[in-house]
């Protein structure tokens, strides 16, 4: 279900940086400030292009850096939906968790929770307590770091995760290589020897590689008047795993189903 890391000053080992990598494979990205701007880079296949940036900024500063490593529950697994996301010019964040009620099989839950609701938010809401307070309501046990412009670090969930020195990690994915992966809240066999679902996974079946069963469990006619989950238009939609998507957008996103 991916892992955040807030760190503070201390270069990270390559080796807690790999298994975080390979245990969270959908790519990753760093979040930090670089002369008073939000500074961002995301990396979708390349892990030592990740962590040669990595090694670089580090090098360089001695102030946060926010890290991500993605596992994609949902969303296409491309660039738009790799944390961090901007709220604003001077707030960004990275999440771990999954955001119930939130994205489908185009937008993540977190980049669609972020376009609706945080980056609405007044200036400066990423450290007032009773900000951060909703928004833990509004998560449930999701965890989010933001970092803004004056290198000021603020943990939603910080009891849900732990300390090692200077750096907070959401998780302990960074520890050692795993032959599991977590979708939400089901474990998941890296290499399964069976294909049959468990009761738990039926459940959150939308968070499988494979929409058509959810599908099958929300018939709705093939065409119909709607609006778009991708673009907003109100036009003719068709439902493709589980998102309901107009023509162009069918187009555009042709490969992912």
């Amino acid at each position: 279900m991916c892992i955040a890391i807030a760190n503070y000053k201390r270069t990270l080992s390559k080796k807690h940086l790999k298994n975080s990598w390979k245990n969270n494979d959908d790519g990753a990205g760093l979040l930090w400030v670089e002369k008073g701007k939000l500074k961002v880079y995301k990396q979708l296949t390349d892990f030592n292009a990740f962590y040669t940036k990595y090694i670089e900024i580090r090098s360089k500063i001695k102030t946060p850096i926010i890290l991500h490593f993605r596992i994609g529950t949902h969303g296409v697994k491309n660039e738009d939906n790799l944390h961090p996301f901007i709220c604003s010019e001077e707030v960004g964040f990275v999440h771990n968790g999954i955001i119930s009620g939130w994205g489908n099989a185009i937008i993540s839950d977190t980049n669609e929770y972020n376009n609706v609701i945080l980056s609405k938010l007044p200036k400066g809401f990423e450290q007032n307590e009773a900000s951060l307070y909703l928004i833990q309501e509004s998560i449930g046990h999701s965890k989010l770091i933001f970092l803004n412009t004056r290198n000021e670090v603020s943990i939603v969930g910080e009891d849900l995760g732990h300390w090692v020195d200077d750096t907070w990690f959401s998780n302990e994915s960074y520890k050692e290589i795993n032959n599991y992966v977590w979708y939400g809240n089901v474990k998941k066999d890296k290499n399964p020897t069976s294909t049959k679902l468990t009761p738990r996974e039926e459940e959150y079946n939308w968070w499988l590689e494979d929409d058509k069963k959810w599908e099958n469990h929300s018939p709705q006619p093939s065409s119909q008047k709607g609006t778009c989950d991708s673009c907003l238009s109100i036009t003719e939609v068709e439902l493709k795993s589980s998102t309901l998507l107009c023509k162009e957008c069918v187009g555009i996103y042709a490969d992912y189903f």
